[in-house]
């Protein structure tokens, strides 16, 4: 199946056409996927120097591959 993450950025309702197309993944459900578009959506997130620390998605969170 496929999944697509979209990033809104106005009201989600009226302004259907401005989202903005973040990740697509495959998988047979959403739980096989979530954590690639977690991490899809953190990548994309701005870099905040003022922030002290952020938690990597749960299958990460061992060391697998999380920078």
């Amino acid at each position: 199946m496929k999944y697509l993450l979209y990033r809104s950025f106005g009201n989600l309702d009226q302004d259907v056409k401005k989202h903005e197309l973040l990740a697509v993944e495959y998988g047979k459900d959403i739980y096989d996927v979530t954590d690639a578009l977690i991490k899809a959506a953190a990548d994309d997130l701005p870099v905040c120097r003022n922030t002290k620390s952020m938690r990597p998605p749960p299958s990460l969170r061992s060391g697998q591959g999380f920078p």
